[in-house]
């Protein structure tokens, strides 16, 4: 009974939590961002929150070796790290609008940085995830040993046709 209670306060804390950052970046980027980029703000959201979240059931489940675990705790990093800039940021704007802090939030809009970091991160991040795949490193293998193979049929062919038996392949 206790170990149910406990996973619901946990599910609980995690959907505050979720549902409170989320809150937080999109008021941040919908207050710093000119009305004919609407969109921005949804796509913070996505890269931020889901990051968090897409990430964190990559690298429990589908990190299949530890270059993609790193990458994936790498990105896990990265992406709390742009939800805890949009939500801090947040928070000081929302504290400077009640009177409890006095602070001039014209550098407030360097927050849309952690946008620009976070997309190219991501994009890397998949990208290697999937060129470090067992799948792919086998891939590899196959295509390197075609190739080994091709070219010393390349040789072979060369040798017997000048007729020089100097110029044997080395065969190891």
């Amino acid at each position: 009974m206790n170990k149910q209670r406990s996973e619901l306060m946990h599910k609980g804390a995690w959907l505050f939590l979720f549902a409170f950052t989320a809150t937080c970046t999109l008021f941040f980027f919908f207050s710093i961002v000119p009305g004919s980029l609407w969109w921005l703000p949804i796509v913070a959201f996505v890269a931020f929150e889901y990051g968090v979240l897409h990430w964190m059931d990559y690298h429990k489940h589908g990190a299949k070796n530890a270059e993609q675990w790193y990458m994936s705790l790498l990105m896990i990093i990265a992406s709390v790290g742009a939800v805890t800039i949009a939500t801090g940021l947040e928070l000081i704007r929302w504290f400077t609008q009640a009177g409890l802090i006095h602070l001039d939030l014209w550098w407030t809009s360097y927050g849309v940085w952690a946008v620009v970091a976070i997309f190219p991160m991501n994009l890397i991040a998949l990208v290697f995830c999937s060129l470090r795949s067992p799948e792919h490193k086998e891939r590899y293998k196959i295509v390197s040993a075609s190739e080994v193979h091709e070219e010393q049929n390349l040789l072979e062919t060369t040798t017997l046709k000048n007729g020089n038996a100097l110029s044997k392949p080395y065969k190891p």
